[in-house]
């Protein structure tokens, strides 16, 4: 295929080691962004089991969206994942006997030719034209995020960081400055939201 490295977070960080993870995990934003592909174990419980399930699912995992597999899937739960998946251009989500392929652009599902529609990101290309329309996609972004699990309340801040960084380069020119959380050209919407 002509790939020189494949980025496996459970390996390429030590697990145990504090001051790996600190420096790691401030890689993770570019490396996500710059992957040619990310592969998700959707329907695993952890990093153990797996792009394979044997969980027998019933039917209607055909012609879902990947934002319907989140009450069943236990990887779409986590704050990590939601971050990557944001800043990944292309996922391939592997599920029992069904694969759905998401960019920035649509997603499919292998199961046939039915198109799910463009991948649900407030960091892909085709930025709202206005402060309300990008303030309202940045709320969302935030609500969504701050209903997923995270293995600890520290790691809030830092997985959603890069997607904010990313979020601010594509919209600066509406949003100004970004100040803990809220934007200058648009904080009075934001301190009453």
């Amino acid at each position: 295929m002509g790939y020189r490295y494949i980025w496996i977070d459970s390996l390429c960080i030590i697990q145990d080691d504090e001051k790996d993870w600190q420096t790691e995990s401030g890689n993770m934003c570019s490396i996500f962004q710059n992957a040619a592909l990310v592969v998700a174990a959707t329907l695993s419980a952890d990093a153990g089991g797996g792009c394979f399930s044997s969980d027998h699912y019933h039917d209607s995992l055909s012609h879902m969206a990947v934002n319907d597999l989140i009450p069943i899937a236990p990887l779409l739960k986590r704050g990590w994942v939601f971050r990557e998946g944001l800043l990944a251009s292309r996922v391939s989500h592997f599920l029992h006997g069904e694969l759905i392929w998401e960019c920035n652009t649509e997603g499919l599902c292998e199961c046939s030719d039915w198109k799910l529609g463009c991948k649900p990101t407030v960091v892909n290309q085709n930025p709202s034209p206005d402060e309300i329309g990008v303030t309202t996609a940045y709320h969302k972004l935030v609500e969504d995020y701050s209903c997923l699990s995270l293995t600890f309340a520290s790691d809030k801040l830092p997985g959603i960081s890069g997607v904010l960084k990313q979020f601010h380069s594509l919209r600066e020119d509406l949003l100004g400055d970004y100040l803990a959380g809220l934007w200058r050209k648009t904080l009075i919407f934001d301190l009453a939201w």
